[in-house]
């Protein structure tokens, strides 16, 4: 059963968060005024934006994967709207609660601002096989590799998907960039990329392209010139 896609909503006018089935939807209001027809850089967060730890709870655990704070601030600045959406199954299995998430997004989003950079959206889904009560639920639409999130996103911004890129490091990463639409995936090596790595090799899909990069930072330059190539009217 796919609950709730239709009530879950992002809040434009004021940083708020609305969660009545279960889903982690925050617009930054650091991010653009205007997304409409704009593509967008779509990222994992564990394990391409700050280090995979495992079921991360505290701000002091955070640490950002090198190269990752430059990358942000440098689409920032060719304002291309990046949006983590990731899976939270911690959440789902109760070894933390959205207080924790809250906790650490608060950490990347101060330390991201330090260095002048920012996140325009985050998208988390904790649903699972394995989960309690009512995130109990297998193959739920937002739960990667599933493209609920990224199309949630999309509809809601007004994301150009054909045009939009992706950066994960696990397999699931690049099935939900291609079943949602999207140009293409970068397979990086950080977090689960490299026991990833075999799996990602063999999936393969009509006009969409795969590109494997050690991190964020290093494909960072690449995406930007292949986003802007298609690039939109609007200032």
């Amino acid at each position: 059963m796919q609950q709730g896609f239709e009530e879950v909503r992002l809040v434009r006018s004021r940083q708020e968060l609305v969660v009545p089935v279960g889903i982690y939807a925050r617009l930054h209001k650091e991010g653009l005024n205007d997304y409409e027809g704009r593509p967008a850089l779509f990222i994992d967060r564990d394990g391409v934006l700050i280090e995979e730890v495992g079921y991360i709870s505290r701000r002091e655990d955070v640490s950002f994967i090198p190269g990752a704070i430059a990358a942000i601030r440098t689409f920032n600045e060719a304002n291309i709207p990046v949006i983590v959406v990731t899976n939270q199954a911690g959440i789902g299995k109760g070894y933390l609660g959205w207080e924790s998430f809250e906790e650490v997004q608060e950490e990347i989003t101060a330390v991201l601002r330090s260095s002048n950079a920012y996140l325009d959206a985050v998208i988390a889904c904790p649903y699972h096989k394995d989960g309690i009560g009512i995130y109990r639920l297998d193959n739920h639409p937002f739960r990667k590799p599933n493209p609920g999130m990224i199309i949630f996103a999309a509809e809601r911004l007004g994301i150009v998907l054909e045009r939009s890129w992706m950066v994960g490091d696990m397999l699931s990463d690049i099935e939900a960039a291609a079943s949602a639409g999207l140009c293409g995936a970068v397979h990086v090596e950080t977090g689960y990329g490299k026991e990833h790595r075999k799996g990602v090799k063999t999936f393969q899909k009509d006009s969409f392209e795969i590109v494997f990069e050690k991190n964020l930072f290093e494909i960072a330059s690449m995406l930007i010139g292949r986003m802007a190539g298609s690039q939109w009217s609007r200032s």
